[in-house]
């Protein structure tokens, strides 16, 4: 089932559906460039419809939401962590990648609409002073109007993939040790 979810992962382009209880992780997917469809007013029902017609990955909490998914062949993902380092460490175990270079790539955390770059003329109204002459890189969406730069809040989301790569390898570690720890059965005659 692993093998077959990071086949999915990687054919389904990037294209996932989170559920109302996961917001703050569709913004994080969305600045790695992960076309994260999210909303609030959709009931269970409708997110396995949508997430069946558009071919969207459904990324859940919700134990029973993900059952159902998976009974209706809809690929899911059930986040069981509470802290965003600790969801963004469980897609990295599903094939996720959170890549510096992917920022190219990167969609507005606001409304999904991928960003383009903007020169600083461009977006000279919208930026705080201090900013225009401290940046060179700005990115604007197109549909919404929002600006966005590597600015000071890089550091936190650096720090959030740093925390969810500690997770994953001490989890790694714990696997090891466990495995390594239970003592081999002997053959049933």
């Amino acid at each position: 089932m692993e093998s077959l979810l990071n086949e999915l992962v990687a054919l389904s382009v990037k294209r996932l559906l989170l559920d109302a209880m996961l917001g703050k992780l569709a913004r994080f997917l969305r600045i790695f460039g992960y076309d994260a469809e999210y909303s609030r007013e959709l009931d269970d029902r409708q997110l396995l419809q949508l997430a069946k017609e558009s071919g969207r990955i459904l990324v859940t909490r919700d134990v029973d939401l993900y059952r159902r998914a998976l009974m209706r062949n809809i690929p899911a993902i059930l986040i069981t962590e509470q802290s965003l380092s600790g969801m963004v460490a469980e897609l990295m175990k599903e094939g996720f990648s959170f890549e510096e270079q992917q920022l190219a790539q990167t969609r507005c955390p606001v409304c999904n609409t991928p960003l383009r770059q903007a020169s600083k003329e461009e977006v000279r109204q919208n930026v705080p002073p201090a900013s225009l002459r401290r940046y060179n890189q700005f990115y604007i969406c197109e549909a919404c109007g929002k600006v966005y730069w590597l600015g000071s809040h890089w550091r936190n989301i650096r720090s959030t993939l740093k925390r969810a790569h500690t997770l994953l390898e001490r989890r790694a570690t714990k696997s090891r040790r466990g495995k390594a720890a239970s003592p081999s059965r002997p053959p049933v005659s």
